[in-house]
């Protein structure tokens, strides 16, 4: 029966945690299902299923939750909650021996990169490269790449962003990952355009506008045209071509709303109007690059009130963990100091008890040494009674076999001595033979007289004879009574207690 119900409450808390990462999961996917679509809410979705993650036990699902969070807090640019969360993905995994490492690396590499932290994102960058097959190239390690060349474009070193580029490229041809080529091919339009060679850029870029067509990249196409119209505009100083490429990528931008593009090229298009003496046209895209700013500023506005409440309500929760840790640790201290203390206490009271134990057994070992002696202070005096009678018996045998052939005068004589053997002080002391049996068997005269209260004195001195364990013979001896009498005592004592003949009447004595 317990087994059964141990194995129901087991089912009962095996369903319970199922559910609770069920919904944690689904939590995490409403949070990037709204991480590009609105920001506020997929922040509010992953902070529900944070504050659940210590009802996660599965290292799978906790690593997803933690990566959710890492990208989540990272495309509102909260870089430092982003952080911690791609810290914490990594640990999980590290610890449950989950591979994909490169994961939560990437994640960290990019948020150095964006934090403009160059050498800690080159670090977990090449780290991620290392947890990937570099000989299987993959979309993730064509992206890490990518990121790299980047790094080293901002360094200034780009003949190795052309070659980390390039490799790049390569890979994604390999893997036909349209995506990953687009990138690549406009990276290294972008590092020609700063070295003012102009050919490669439009050569590179224009195959990755081709590309962007083919696959309907609207942001790449936008951002191509841009980076097309700048190069006119500030390389090849055409200012007609460099229009026509700005005017394709404010449309894009303007159907797709990337506002970003749109302000860069709103700011290009308006001093070229103005350059040009067109200044209701050159106003137009002011009007459009100040909306864009005012727009943008109060966004970063929301967002950093945004952030501030976050990390304020981020703040709170570690303060509670926090405040919750520090009565966890009290509460563990005080049940420490409370088991110490009841140590104390059982030590003490267990070695009191021992040394009263060790009392008693002192005290009893005085008491049994006492009765003893007591004991054989009465066996002595019987004996030395039983002896004195015995001298007397004989004396008086003696002087009644010299009075048979005595004279008158001296069988008078003789009759006196009798008298006087008979009458001396060395006989049967009653009195202090009953207060040194008290003294040793102190209940037994208690326990008798409360069973049998009606016994008569000489009973009660006859009992205590037998309780010593002595003969009738001995008894007679010393009581200076005849056999018979004493035969005849006992067989009344008999029936007086009411035993029967086949039981023993001094092992009987002896239970009191």
């Amino acid at each position: 029966m317990f087994l059964i119900l141990g194995f129901l409450a087991y089912g009962q808390k095996k369903l319970n945690q199922n559910e609770k990462e069920v919904f944690v999961s689904g939590l995490v996917q409403k949070a990037m299902e709204f991480k590009n679509k609105d920001g506020q809410k997929s922040i509010l979705y992953i902070e529900d299923a944070l504050q659940n993650a210590d009802k996660v036990k599965n290292p799978n699902i906790l690593t997803d939750l933690y990566d959710a969070a890492g990208q989540v807090y990272f495309s509102q640019e909260i870089y430092d909650l982003a952080l911690k969360y791609y810290n914490e993905e990594l640990y999980v995994m590290r610890e449950n021996g989950i591979k994909k490492l490169y994961i939560p690396l990437k994640g960290i590499g990019n948020v150095y990169n964006l934090s403009k932290q160059n050498d800690k994102a080159k670090s977990f960058y090449q780290e991620a490269l290392k947890e990937l097959d570099t000989n299987k190239p993959d979309t993730i390690s064509i992206r890490i790449s990518n990121n790299l060349g980047v790094i080293e474009h901002k360094e200034k070193q780009f003949d190795k962003a052309i070659t980390t580029f390039r490799d790049a490229y390569k890979s994604s041809v390999a893997l036909k990952d349209t995506v990953g080529q687009i990138m690549s091919l406009q990276n290294i339009g972008l590092v020609y355009f700063e070295l003012d060679d102009f050919n490669n850029a439009l050569k590179n870029t224009f195959l990755a506008e081709d590309l962007a067509k083919k696959n309907k990249s609207y942001y790449d196409l936008a951002q191509i045209n841009y980076n097309i119209g700048y190069g006119y505009r500030n390389i090849a100083k055409d200012q007609n071509k460099a229009k026509t490429y700005l005017l394709e990528a404010f449309k894009i931008s303007n159907e797709h709303r990337f506002d970003l593009i749109k302000k860069a090229t709103s700011e290009e298009l308006a001093a070229i109007y103005e350059s040009e003496n067109d200044p209701k046209s050159a106003l137009f895209y002011l009007h459009i690059t100040k909306d864009l700013n005012d727009k943008k500023l109060l966004q970063q506005s929301k967002d950093q009130i945004s952030i501030l409440e976050l990390k304020y309500r981020q703040k709170t929760k570690d303060n509670e963990l926090a405040a919750a840790k520090d009565r966890y640790t009290i509460l563990m201290l005080a049940g420490f100091v409370a088991l110490v203390l009841l140590v104390l206490v059982f030590v003490l009271f267990y070695k009191l008890q021992q040394t009263k134990l060790k009392k008693r057994n002192a005290e009893n070992e005085l008491l049994i040494t006492q009765l003893e002696e007591k004991n054989r202070e009465i066996t002595e005096k019987n004996l030395k009674a039983i002896q004195t009678r015995e001298i007397l018996d004989n004396t008086s045998k003696r002087l009644q076999e010299v009075k048979e052939s005595s004279g008158t005068k001296t069988k008078h004589l003789i009759t006196q001595i009798i008298g006087d053997l008979k009458n001396n002080p060395g006989r049967f002391n009653d009195g202090e033979f009953e207060k040194l049996f008290k003294e040793t068997h102190e209940d037994f005269y208690k326990k008798l007289l409360a069973k049998y209260p009606d016994l008569t004195r000489n009973e009660i001195r006859l009992c205590a004879f037998l309780k010593m364990n002595l003969s009738s013979k001995e008894i007679s001896a010393i009581t200076q009574q005849s056999y018979n009498s004493i035969t005849i005592a006992r067989h009344r004592l008999r029936k007086k207690l009411g035993i029967d003949e086949n039981q023993n009447l001094t092992n009987y004595l002896l239970s009191f």
